[in-house]
Formats: structure tokens, C-alpha cells, sequence
């Protein structure tokens, strides 16, 4: 039996998933009421493809069928995540994440769109509220919005655990207009500050507890008016999205912001 076939037969994964367990035949046919001869030609196409194992009346499923089931779990999960965000897929340019985190995007389906309501120049009210309540803050941003000097500054006093990377002409921005602002946020240990060798086209911030990522336009503008808010196993996925883009980065403590600033 081809995998696709298993996975588009609802009836064999419900007879995969209580096999998680040992059954027997009985207890299979009652908890989804199927009769003998139905159960009996599906736990022989199971057999047959090496999914599950048959002794006398105990029916075990064996490693190649538990992996079934979590490819079938993972297909779900990318079902998810589609009917929620593939409706922007054509939107937006996501050519910069890499490839191994594109097949992973269904730990994402948990995904949701967060309409900014404040302008392009006031941070997402989503950010904010989430930021308030977060013990821990790594992220990545190739636009600069002022706003977010005061709440860093804010968040490192707090003793937040924060940790940014910056394109390069953000930084620019920053050593050129509030570069005291700067020097006070590197005096915290809890502070790291990066900036990126690339300019990726995306900006995101992952806590303790979310997810938020905005995007590039196919046209080339950012999209000011869109966060997407994610939690669950999107908090690891944004964990190595970080670390991704801060492997392509520079550390810019106290001495290297002097030197930046006197060039």
C-alpha cells in the first residue's frame, strides 16, 4: 500500500490510532463500528504493508505504522496551517526563510492575523501586549520604528531577557538618532544587540510564550498593517529562525558601538 493511500483513508488511520495501544478485533469493531468483514479486509491491508502485526487475537502496530501516523499528523498540521495563512501566501515574499524551516511551517497552524490599527509609525497593539508580559525576547527587524527605543529600554530595566538583531541600515538609523539610548541598553547584561550581514525580508520577535512575525510585499514594501501571532511549537520554530539570522550577524557591544559611532 502507497503511504498517499493510507493517508487519505480516514478509516485505517482510526484503526492506526487506537492501535496505538494493543486492541483486539472486538474492541476496534465496537469503538468504531465497523463490522468484522470491513475490519477484517482493512487490518489485512495494514498487514500486508508492514503497518501493523497480528498475533492470535491482539493486534499490535508496528514502527512503520506509528511513523505513518506522524506523517499523517504533520500532513494535518500543514492543512491547518493553510487554511489560515495560504490566503497570503501570493502576498508575501518568503523567499529568505530557509528552506528546512519552509517544511516545517506546519508547527505554525497555530497562526493568526493581527491587524495593526495604530498607523504605520505605532507599533501592533498585539506586540505591545505581548512584550508587557514576556520574560524573555529575541528577534530580528529590518525596519525601525522609534517607538520601540522607550519599550526595550523599558524591558531591560525590568531585567526582560533581550536579545535583537538589526539590518544594517537600522543600526545606522539608530547610532545616528539615539545612539545614547543604545549604549544604555548594551550596559545591561541581560541585553545582546547584533546586527545582520543580510537584509532579510521579514521582521519577527519570539518569547516565552508567542510568536509574532510581519512580512515583505511581493512589491518590495513591508506590510505595516499585519502581524501574525503563533504560540505552541511556533515558539521553537522562531527560536531557529533566530538563531539562522544571528548566525549571519555581528555582536555590537559597548566598544564596537564607538568605534560605529566615531567612523
Amino acid at each position: 500500500m502507497k503511504l498517499t493511500t493510507l493517508l487519505s483513508s480516514p478509516r485505517k488511520i482510526e484503526v492506526l490510532k487506537i492501535l496505538k495501544q494493543k486492541a483486539t478485533k472486538r474492541d476496534i469493531e465496537s469503538e468504531l463500528n465497523l463490522t468484522p468483514s470491513r475490519l477484517s479486509q482493512i487490518l489485512g491491508d495494514l498487514e500486508r504493508s508492514g503497518l501493523v502485526e497480528r498475533n492470535s487475537n491482539i493486534i499490535e502496530i508496528l514502527p512503520k505504522g506509528k511513523l505513518a501516523l506522524e506523517i499523517y499528523g504533520v500532513l494535518s498540521r500543514f492543512n491547518r496551517f493553510f487554511e489560515k495563512f495560504g490566503y497570503f501566501i501570493n502576498e508575501f515574499e518568503l523567499s529568505d526563510i530557509p528552506s528546512w524551516l519552509i517544511a516545517r511551517l506546519y508547527e505554525l497552524d497555530s497562526i493568526e492575523v493581527a491587524h495593526n490599527s495604530g498607523g504605520v509609525i505605532k507599533p501592533h497593539r498585539e506586540f505591545s501586549s505581548i512584550m508587557s508580559r514576556s520574560d524573555t525576547i529575541r528577534g530580528y527587524t529590518p525596519v525601525f520604528f522609534s517607538e520601540y527605543v522607550d519599550i526595550f529600554l523599558e524591558m531591560a530595566e525590568r531585567g526582560v531577557e533581550i536579545s535583537i538583531i538589526v539590518s544594517d541600515d537600522v543600526f545606522s538609523r539608530i547610532i545616528s538618532d539615539f545612539p545614547e539610548d543604545l549604549e544604555k541598553g548594551l550596559s545591561f547584561d541581560n541585553v545582546s544587540f547584533y546586527v545582520s550581514r543580510n537584509r532579510y525580508r521579514f521582521a519577527f520577535v519570539v518569547t516565552d510564550t508567542h510568536l509574532l512575525i510581519s512580512f515583505y510585499l511581493k512589491n518590495g514594501v513591508f506590510d505595516y498593517t499585519r502581524d501574525f501571532v503563533c504560540c505552541g511549537d511556533a515558539i521553537r520554530w522562531g527560536n531557529d529562525l533566530f538563531e539562522f539570522v544571528r548566525g549571519n550577524s555581528e555582536l555590537i557591544d559597548r566598544l564596537k558601538l564607538n568605534e560605529s559611532i566615531r567612523r
